[in-house]
């Protein structure tokens, strides 16, 4: 169900351009994801759960404040609610406590990969935010030698005359005497 959803957010993303929805989409989807595992695989034992950590990170960086912060709120909600569960409760009775080794052994692979992947897209998604900053940076350092220039322009035509000097825009304000 999960993985249909995520298949859908990104078929709609290019119709409806919303990037941060599709974030926002996709980050609750891994939250219900591993809320999902956490009932089949030992509640707040579960090795899935570090994901979490990564799934905030993941929203902070993307999202910023609100997305990041609602991701906080599912992740703490979700570790509550599997202590409860795992502390309180009888095994089997919500949750399954007796996973084999093999299913032990999975988890920690799916943990793995989903974690490399979050931490992928993290980083790609850092170094393309680098890049526009840098842009920024040398469009600004472009601009700011050209009015330097004509400062030092204006500045040689203001120390070479005796006579008054007046700039104006074009509609007759004054600028600079």
């Amino acid at each position: 169900s999960i993985a249909l959803i995520l298949f859908l957010n990104l078929i709609a993303l290019a119709f409806h351009k919303k990037v941060k929805t599709a974030y926002m989409i996709s980050i609750i989807s891994m939250v219900l994801l591993v809320h999902g595992l956490s009932y089949h695989n030992g509640g707040v034992r579960n090795p899935n759960m570090y994901l979490l950590g990564a799934i905030v990170l993941y929203s902070y960086v993307i999202l910023e404040g609100l997305g990041g912060r609602v991701a906080f709120i599912l992740s703490i909600t979700n570790i509550i609610v599997f202590y409860i569960l795992t502390d309180f409760t009888s095994a089997g009775d919500v949750i399954t406590w007796n996973a084999s080794d093999i299913t032990k052994d999975n988890n920690y692979l799916m943990n793995a990969i989903i974690s490399m992947i979050i931490m992928t897209c993290l980083v790609y998604y850092l170094s393309i935010s680098k890049n526009k900053v840098i842009s920024v940076i040398e469009q600004s350092k472009k601009m700011l030698t050209k009015r330097n220039e004509e400062l030092k322009e204006l500045s040689v035509v203001a120390s070479g005359t005796t006579n008054s000097v007046l700039i104006t825009d074009e509609k007759g304000n004054i600028e600079w005497a």
